[in-house]
């Protein structure tokens, strides 16, 4: 009994669904800011030229050491084939005296 009637009421209360009628809010534009002299510097958007300097200087050498390391890498795979190539050379040396 008790039920039926809370039932009811929620039954009687219900609304049927329909579209919303807003219409959508534009996104608020802004003018873009442009400068007279621009340079293209991807450092260039750091207010303190210090640290704007400090920061270039930083990859600069990060950038180095990169390259010093590639090229360490190298010379020692250059060199390790330098010394496989004269082992093999000092083999077929040693081979060719044995058969003789």
């Amino acid at each position: 009994e008790q039920i039926g009637r809370v039932l009811t009421g929620i039954i009687s209360n219900r609304k049927p669904l329909k579209l919303s009628d807003d219409t959508p809010k534009p996104i608020k534009g802004y003018r873009p800011l442009f400068q007279e002299t621009y340079t293209w510097n991807k450092y260039s958007d750091e207010p303190d030229k210090r640290k704007a300097e400090m920061k270039k200087l930083k990859k600069q050498i990060n950038r180095e050491r990169k390259g010093v390391a590639r090229e360490l890498r190298r010379d020692a795979v250059f060199i390790s084939e330098q010394k496989e190539k004269e082992k093999n050379a000092r083999a077929q040396e040693l081979r060719a005296e044995r058969l003789k």
